[in-house]
């Protein structure tokens, strides 16, 4: 069902609708019967005048509605459709599970673990088709930070803010995280119902890890971040983690994660977005779809431009009927100052944004082609962009940024252009995208952080293809000590770099750690649950 409502954005120019009838009735009292009266008696009007029935019977209709339809205009009516799609949103209720130990400081995955599982949450939120999902973190204790929501934008924005430095206490109690996420599910009601994993699984609290599985009733996913190689923790100054002067190296531990969940659940991390789509493949296969309450859809769908035109047609047409009218050579500067072209195109990109938020990328693409505007590209863009379709994504962006008339807009193709040209892995371009949006907007935090990133990776680039084989005695052992001589001083080095450009990252991205900070400790005062204490 869908409903409409009039509004207004600045009604008080409906009060000059009078003014045309006030006028007229002016003009016939006072201006055409006192000239008439100057020449003959009124009684001789009909016999005196050639043209009578223009004095007696002309009819300033016309004019009145083209003035009333310009007025209306410059009120700014637009019409608000609230339109009900409880049949048409479905999807599944899904627990996000983001470990923030200690050990997804490390940098196997550049920049590090933890910073790639934001940006791999970065590319589920594409995949998600009307889903609703909560985030938990976990490090000695498991902590709520987002119930289910459908609010992708600040599930990223919570996401981007975890870090280990957020816990007063360090571990890795997975067991409590899964009670926990299992409590979220139960509030949301539905069947259709998932958790995803991202960690490392190095799981100290082996008997807290049995009771959350024992209280696991939904299925769950894993995506595996780090490498079996590994490398050295990092603690919050900077300097790795070090046990009886020997220094840690932390593994991926596919083991362990592989006993917590279905063989075909468990995903481990790749290059490109192959891993989200194998794993959203089996999430939907295994899951009922859930059909959600009540939602209400509302669009905007601006009038003025559609009553200014026929308001300026219809003045044109009144005076071409009085050829000595001096109404069209007023109406001339009028008539040049058009509407803004990009509100002719706005039922077509209405239905294309609807088109690619529903996930028919073919046909919002096809939308988009026929929109020549900035706005156009930009959702060209995107659409291609979720198609994988990186190049196609890279052009339509570079027009946007030809097309844009303000520098956010300018900043906003830029970042993502730079964005399209990262997944294609062309860092030295993607940087120079990057530096030119912060042109353009000087503190814009998403360009600079993605920037940092890219300034991360470029000096790997060339050793990111090289498996590093371990040597004998860190086999010993899927975490244990190494002889630091066993390192190389340059590695040494280029991990500490990494670190430290992890750190600055981290600080671009802090506007809600306090709060979060606060809210884990409150947490941890009342919870009995918390796990032995780990250093990683």
């Amino acid at each position: 069902m869908e409903t409409f409502s009039l509004q207004w954005q600045t009604p008080l120019w409906l009060i000059f609708l009078a003014a045309p009838w006030l006028l007229q009735r002016w003009r016939k009292r006072h201006f055409v019967q006192k000239s008439l009266l100057q020449f003959a008696d009124q009684k001789l009007w009909p016999w005196l005048t050639t043209d009578y029935t223009v004095v007696k019977k002309s009819s300033p209709s016309i004019w009145i509605a083209a003035w009333s339809l310009g007025i209306i205009a410059l009120a700014g009516p637009f019409v608000m459709t609230n339109q009900d799609t409880s049949t048409v949103r479905t999807g599944v209720d899904i627990v996000v599970i983001v470990d923030i130990s200690p050990s997804m400081q490390v940098t196997d995955t550049p920049p590090s673990r933890l910073a790639r599982s934001k940006l791999e949450l970065s590319d589920f939120i594409q995949t998600l088709k009307g889903d609703r999902i909560a985030l938990i973190t976990f490090s000695a204790n498991a902590y709520p930070v987002l119930p289910l929501t459908f609010d992708y934008n600040t599930f990223l924005y919570f996401t981007n803010a975890l870090e280990p430095s957020l816990v007063t206490k360090k571990g890795s109690n997975l067991g409590q995280a899964l009670i926990e996420a299992e409590k979220l599910l139960n509030q949301g009601g539905k069947n259709g119902r998932a958790i995803i994993l991202l960690s490392d699984g190095e799981i100290h609290n082996q008997a807290a890890l049995e009771v959350g599985q024992n209280n696991q009733q939904s299925p769950l996913f894993i995506l595996g971040m780090g490498t079996q190689s590994g490398g050295p923790i990092p603690d919050q100054s900077g300097r790795f983690i070090r046990q009886n002067q020997e220094l840690v190296i932390s593994r991926l531990q596919p083991e362990k994660l592989l006993s917590l969940t279905q063989p075909e659940n468990y995903i481990s991390l790749k290059n490109d977005d192959s891993d989200w789509q194998t794993l959203m493949k089996n999430l939907r296969q295994q899951t009922e779809t859930n059909y959600y309450p009540t939602q209400v859809m509302t669009n905007k769908i601006e009038l003025f431009p559609w009553l200014l035109s026929i308001s300026l047609l219809l003045f044109l047409y009144q005076g071409m009927r009085r050829f000595n009218s001096i109404l069209p050579l007023i109406l001339l500067p009028v008539l040049s100052a058009t509407p803004n072209p990009s509100h002719a195109n706005v039922w077509q990109e209405q239905q294309a944004h609807s088109a690619l938020e529903n996930g028919n990328y073919p046909q919002a693409i096809q939308y988009y082609q026929t929109i020549g505007t900035y706005n156009g590209y930009m959702g060209l863009g995107a659409a291609y962009y979720r198609q994988q379709k990186w190049q196609e994504s890279i052009h339509a962006y570079q027009q946007a940024f030809e097309l844009a008339d303000t520098n956010d807009q300018r900043a906003h193709s830029s970042f993502n252009e730079a964005n399209a040209l990262a997944k294609q892995q062309q860092f030295e371009k993607a940087q120079t995208a990057y530096q030119r949006a912060l042109h353009w907007k000087k503190n814009y935090k998403e360009a600079i952080l993605n920037l940092n990133l890219i300034k991360t990776l470029l000096p790997l680039r060339g050793n990111s293809n090289k498996e590093t084989q371990p040597s004998p005695q860190n086999r010993l052992a899927e975490t244990g000590s190494i002889d630091p001589t066993l390192i190389g001083e340059e590695e040494m080095a280029q991990q500490e770099r990494l670190t430290k450009a992890e750190q600055q990252m981290n600080a671009l991205n802090a506007p809600p750690n306090p709060l979060l900070k606060y809210r884990f400790l409150e947490h941890d005062k009342q919870s009995m649950t918390t796990s032995k204490e780990n250093p990683w």
